[in-house]
């Protein structure tokens, strides 16, 4: 081999239930059109085991990886550098290895933000955010990067929602208060926004608690569960002329977010979709 070789660039998924995750393949779609000869590993790692799996991404010379769960929020305290989203939600999903230091980013947030710009601007708009958890808050801190006006907070544990509405005042230049969970929760009609932050829905089980009063023509509807893609909380807002984003969308986004955290170079989100839906069969 010439001294003057250039090692393969190489990224990786990071998780400890990976079967079935589609990323790798996007990913991999993605570095073809862009001609670029990198390579995407999925790697299972415990959750005890993270601290270890990150040195390793350092000690190997990779230049970065998705985390998936039980990762996400365990890796804050394990990184070096963080970016502002990070610091404000306390989730890492995505990695960026350069001269052996490792930045969290959080691509949920930045996938949140770029498929919302598809519909507009979130500046100035009322938000009710169903859920408190990892999800949600990335969610949370990507409403406060845009300068959303307010945002309302429903969640099972109504401790968790305070919590996170706290957290978001804290920040500044916006309005956080949480709103009771109950067999159906009453959404504001003056309301913009109304995310699903939660896994109901997933595999077509359940359904976010929301009255069907609330789902309005013009509202914008966002579900974050991928599997189904369009999910039956999802259809129900389109029958009543709701605009929709679906998770599978988001995700799309949010892997798109990464690749350009890697590479420095933008991929097409519809080759990444295109890749997610064959993948899945959809």
């Amino acid at each position: 081999m010439a001294d003057n070789a250039v090692l393969q660039p190489v990224v990786c998924g990071v998780g400890e239930a990976v079967a079935g995750n589609p990323t790798q393949f996007m990913v991999e779609r993605a570095f073809a059109a862009a001609g670029l000869d990198w390579r995407f590993l999925t790697l299972q790692v415990a959750a005890g085991d993270l601290a270890d799996a990150l040195k390793g991404i350092r000690a190997l010379g990779f230049r970065g990886a998705s985390l998936f769960a039980p990762h996400k929020r365990a890796a804050a305290s394990l990184i070096e550098q963080k970016s502002d989203l990070v610091e404000q939600s306390g989730i890492v999903t995505c990695v960026v290895s350069s001269n052996g230091v490792l930045r969290g980013e959080n691509t949920e947030a930045l996938g949140f933000l770029d498929y919302v710009q598809e519909w507009g601007s979130v500046r100035g708009k009322h938000v009710w955010l169903i859920g408190a958890g990892a999800v949600a808050q990335s969610i949370a801190a990507a409403l406060v990067h845009a300068q959303a006006a307010r945002v309302v907070i429903a969640n099972r544990d109504p401790s968790r929602a305070e919590q996170l509405a706290q957290k978001l005042q804290a920040a500044g230049g916006i309005q956080a208060s949480v709103a009771p969970w109950s067999t159906s929760v009453e959404v504001a009609q003056e309301a913009d926004i109304l995310v699903n932050a939660t896994p109901l829905g997933e595999h077509d089980q359940g359904m976010p608690p929301i009255s069907d009063a609330a789902l309005r023509p013009g509202l914008l509807v966002i579900d974050v569960v991928w599997s189904p893609w369009r999910t039956a909380w999802l259809r129900r807002a389109e029958e009543r002329r709701c605009r929709v984003l679906d998770g599978l969308g988001l995700f799309v986004h949010q892997v798109a977010a990464a690749f350009r955290l890697w590479t420095g170079q933008d991929t097409d989100p519809r080759l990444l979709r295109e890749a997610a839906e064959e993948y899945l069969d959809i």
